[in-house]
């Protein structure tokens, strides 16, 4: 078992046709994303334009969630769907997809290698299955893990890899719900 944090400050940001991106994970090791030779990413982006369109990914799939503002997707020819904060979709990253809505979003990528999915998560205990799980703090908060207890930062991220089941508990103040992501093999 591994666990790491991704503190807020330290994560890679890049800048996209539509604002920002945070880079918090990429898998394997050396992966880049721009080669398109990953099997996984999480990442929070900053959505600054009322309209944009998404960076076209043939072969993943993309799980994503809104945090702060409504956020609508218009994929061509494939339907539409309206976020609320803290609701996630999935769909084909090589959809041509519209996004309209100024928000910060957060989402995860993931090969055919891989499974994944994305909840807001409220205080409590969960189990992580194998693989990755990650938790994205909207507020400070901790996460305990047999790895210990780590407090987090507003925008940080925690990360942990298993090879068994492992639970973890979140707790965050004033109701607060965490973003919980998990990819696990095929």
């Amino acid at each position: 078992m591994q666990c790491e944090i991704i503190r807020r400050e330290d994560a890679p940001i890049t800048v996209w046709s539509g604002g920002s991106t945070t880079e918090y994970f990429i898998y394997p090791p050396g992966a880049d994303y721009a080669a398109r030779n990953f099997d996984l990413r999480i990442s929070r982006a900053e959505v600054e334009l009322a309209r944009s369109e998404f960076t076209s990914l043939p072969g993943y799939t993309r799980l994503l969630m809104p945090l702060d503002a409504p956020l609508r997707l218009v994929y061509q020819d494939q339907g539409e769907v309206s976020l609320k904060p803290s609701e996630a979709t999935v769909f084909d990253g090589g959809w041509h997809t519209t996004s309209y809505g100024v928000c910060t979003d957060i989402g995860l990528m993931f090969s055919p290698a891989y499974q994944g999915r994305m909840e807001a998560a409220a205080n409590g205990s969960y189990v992580c299955p194998i693989g990755f799980t990650g938790v994205y703090a909207p507020t400070d908060g901790t996460v305990t893990c047999p790895c210990g207890t780590h407090t987090l930062r507003q925008g940080d991220f925690f990360l942990l890899y298993t090879q068994k089941d492992t639970e973890i508990t979140l707790d965050f103040p004033d109701g607060q719900r965490a973003v919980c992501i998990q990819a696990f093999p095929v």
